[in-house]
């Protein structure tokens, strides 16, 4: 994808990856893709990720659903998006789904195939988790939803597991698998499941009301199919920050650490920005990661040069709004380390 000027930042057309992506390992390569639910086709802060990526190596292709998908942009959109760019990629070439507004590139592709392989134990697909799920940290001992995740009772039970990990809900802001995998799920993920009733998870005629959703019961239908990455070797989903970290006692042992930064740990760093201590975190982040001092591209100067109001409740619905101002700078990469 052709870089653009910040503020006018364009997704590519919606397709076929051109050939020019980074080779990886010696038998496969990695299309880097991206997309986000409440901002059509791109979130504004998109562009930090594109920059961290760019920084260590990656090209992101940002994707959007096809026309004929109607307005507005909506969750099960993000899958249709996915679906049609993952259509025409060779089935033995791998692809990352990464959400763009709050996933940042912490490492380049180097190794990580051999990251994902070894992680993943044969399995096709390797799914990022994380530590909270609806407001809690405790799942049910059955597959009934909560909040936006799906207890996954019975993987653990399928796989063996018998005591469930501290990372155990799967979160679809990192999923990455061979090109065929990665159809296969969203495929099964769009279509009509009736056997399922209609709740605030189900939309009427059986369709998951999103992706995440969809994830979190494709792994429990075919967990021989998917691997979790409960211990965020290659994909981290941290919520570190949430609640001023102390909702729990080991919620600090998930923060990113200095490897991290310095492109020695993790490959993928997402922190899902729904808490107002989540949000410092990933602005601290995008801060250590490109040397920018916060700037345009820390999310409270977004929020005042759009006009946005403080930070307070209604930061849901307003920060979706937010658009760069076109004369936005676009400050020069610089080095993690001197």
């Amino acid at each position: 994808m052709a870089t653009a000027a910040a503020g006018t930042l364009q997704g590519p057309a919606v397709g076929r990856p051109s050939a020019a992506a980074p080779a990886l390992g010696q038998d496969g390569r990695v299309w880097l893709l991206s997309c986000e639910t409440e901002c059509a086709p791109l979130h504004p802060l998109a562009a930090n990720l594109q920059r961290t990526a760019e920084r260590v190596g990656w090209r992101v292709r940002f994707v959007a659903p096809p026309t004929e998908a109607p307005a507005p942009f909506t969750v099960r959109d993000k899958m249709r998006a996915y679906a049609a760019a993952v259509a025409a990629v060779p089935d033995t070439d791998w692809v990352l789904c990464a959400d763009s507004r709050d996933v940042l590139a912490l490492r380049g592709p180097a190794c990580f195939l051999d990251a994902v392989r070894r992680t993943a134990k044969g399995k096709p697909l390797l799914v990022s988790m994380e530590t909270r799920c609806g407001g809690g940290y405790d799942a049910p001992d059955t597959a009934r939803f909560r909040g936006n995740g799906v207890s996954l009772a019975p993987y653990w039970s399928a796989t063996g597991v018998t005591q469930r990990p501290f990372r155990q809900f799967a979160n679809s802001g990192l999923v990455v698998g061979t090109a065929a995998a990665v159809r296969e799920w969203l495929a099964w993920g769009l279509a009509p499941h009736p056997e399922l009733r209609p709740s605030g998870a189900v939309l009427p005629g059986g369709y998951f009301n999103g992706e995440q959703l969809a994830l979190g019961n494709y792994i429990n239908t075919f967990p021989d199919r998917v691997a979790l990455d409960t211990q965020a070797e290659v994909l981290h989903t941290s919520g570190w920050a949430a609640h001023a970290g102390l909702g729990h006692a080991l919620q600090c042992s998930d923060a990113p650490n200095d490897a991290d930064y310095a492109g020695s740990g993790r490959f993928f760093l997402h922190l899902p920005s729904t808490y107002k201590h989540q949000r410092e975190a990933y602005a601290r982040a995008v801060t250590l990661l490109l040397d920018m001092g916060g700037g345009m591209w820390h999310p409270t100067a977004w929020r005042a040069a759009a006009g946005a109001p403080p930070e307070d409740g209604t930061w849901r619905q307003t920060f979706a709004l937010v658009r760069p101002p076109d004369s936005a700078p676009t400050a020069p990469l610089k080095p993690l380390l001197p």
